[in-house]
């Protein structure tokens, strides 16, 4: 746009000069000025200037839907895994494998290949596989692709990643992902009720503004996006060393089709494999994270649901997924030995059992799990109580029960906040089988929160009770909550 600066005001978008200061009034391609006052009255032709963003280095296009509403930047967490530990956390992931490996540690996951065998392959598919609403789905992998030297990815191996219900070494036919061939064409791909990208839309991934194919740097680290909306799908490459977006797709939604998936449900996927030809090294993808999030959406939906939803119960240890409370299978539990110095159990909760205790005021650990590095908050606790072994013959059984959150040591030493949670009473003269006069049961409204590097201690003491060798007091205890 040229700009003539004269005195006076001017029409025709040309700028003008008041008082010393330039002023300029922009017309869109039908002469109509862009910029207008507070309740002025346009037409359906209005043109305007768009609103554009920074997203690390790259400008983005403001995004709203078709009725001009602006995104809501609310993301839903749908699905997270950090790779922490060294155990494959088994309440969030199913392997299926055939000849290759899968090996967790130092933060990442890593699948590992051979060169002696053909068609075979390891496939890792997330236990989560949410509703693919209209909403839009964004789903963000750090993976690193190579041979197992470090070196380029090899010729008749493949590796796709992304979004599918795939559980075998087949080609997907329904999901949206990115994939390294066995041809060596590194592409994106949205397969829709088919046996696979040869009847869908599929499209190599070259550098952004050039026709050079992208193929991954064996030694990087990239940040793969698919970002699913209802008639379209698109698939960026960020080098994680720059900031910077190096690949761009988007595919449009085949005209034959109906909707975007056969089935409205796609899990998180990482799968690794050799074609009918052994390669000549042997390929293997380390994947650094995962991220999924339900974009521009507001369900109101409350922490304890999400965090079930992400695998993040207490019911089992947050980076394995193993049972947390002691529970084993047909099996009675172990008689415990009462004491404030260590914890009788190092469970969260499950069944407990120990010989009656005579009357007295020492507060005993009885359920101390260990810490693992995540905010646990506690927000249901039951506890039921019965009688085994001995009838009790010559005093009631009074149980006081307490919890102590967020302690330094699992040693009770008086100095931690004790909290009241109920009593139980045995009467005398309960047979073996006979249950407490009540359970315990406690809905919080402010949960107990036991911070990462912490301890949670359940206890009790018994202020009234006669020791007796052949009596067992026996019971079991849920501390329902969530780990963050």
């Amino acid at each position: 746009m040229s700009v003539a600066l004269k005195n006076g005001v001017v029409a025709n978008g040309e700028a003008a000069v008041l008082n010393g200061s330039s002023q300029v009034v922009l017309y869109d391609q039908s002469g109509r000025p862009i910029t207008r006052l507070n309740g002025e009255q346009v037409d359906a032709t209005q043109r305007g200037v768009m609103v554009s963003g920074k997203n690390d280095n790259n400008a983005r296009h403001l995004r709203v839907d078709r009725f001009g509403n602006a995104g809501l930047n609310q993301h839903l967490n749908l699905f997270h895994e950090d790779w922490e530990g060294t155990t494959l956390h088994q309440g969030r992931w199913n392997t299926f494998v055939a000849g290759f490996t899968g090996t967790q540690g130092q933060g990442f996951y890593t699948l590992t290949g051979n060169t002696t065998t053909s068609q075979v392959y390891i496939l890792s598919s997330a236990t989560r596989a949410p509703l693919m609403q209209r909403a839009p789905v964004q789903v963000k992998q750090r993976i690193r692709l190579s041979n197992t030297s470090n070196a380029a990815f090899p010729v008749n191996a493949f590796a796709d990643f992304g979004l599918s219900n795939i559980t075998t070494n087949s080609p997907i036919n329904n999901g949206f992902y990115f994939q390294l061939t066995t041809a060596g064409v590194f592409q994106v791909v949205w397969s829709y009720n088919s046996t696979g990208p040869g009847t869908d839309v599929a499209q190599a991934v070259v550098l952004v503004g050039t026709a050079t194919p992208f193929f991954p740097d064996p030694t990087k680290s990239y940040i793969y996006d698919i970002l699913l909306d209802d008639d379209n799908v698109v698939f960026t490459v960020q080098d994680a060393s720059t900031g910077n977006v190096i690949a761009e797709n988007t595919l449009f939604f085949a005209g034959t089709g109906f909707k975007r998936s056969l089935e409205s449900h796609l899990s998180f996927f990482q799968r690794l494999g050799n074609s009918a030809t052994a390669p000549g090294t042997a390929p293997q993808m380390i994947i650094g994270d995962i991220y999924a999030a339900l974009l521009d959406t507001q369900l109101n939906t409350p922490a304890p649901h999400v965090y079930a939803s992400l695998g993040r119960t207490s019911a089992s240890q947050p980076l394995t997924g193993v049972q947390l409370g002691n529970y084993a299978n047909n099996t009675t539990p172990t008689n415990a030995t009462l004491t404030n110095a260590a914890a009788a159990y190092a469970n969260l909760g499950g069944l407990f059992s120990f010989t009656a205790t005579a009357g007295g005021v020492s507060d005993y650990n009885l359920f101390c799990p260990p810490s693992f590095g995540y905010d646990l908050f506690i927000t249901d606790v039951q506890i039921d109580t019965w009688v085994n072994g001995a009838t009790s013959a010559t005093t009631p059984t009074l149980l006081h029960w307490l919890i102590c959150e967020n302690t330094t040591a699992i040693i009770n030493t008086g100095t931690q906040v004790r909290e009241h949670l109920g009593a139980q009473s045995i009467p005398i003269g309960t047979a073996p089988g006979g249950q407490a006069d009540r359970s315990i049961t406690r809905t919080l409204i402010t949960p107990f929160r036991v911070a990462a590097g912490r301890f949670l201690i359940l206890g009790l003491r018994t202020p009234v009770g006669t020791a007796t060798a052949s009596q067992l007091i026996q019971g079991g205890i849920n501390l329902r909550g969530y780990w963050r």
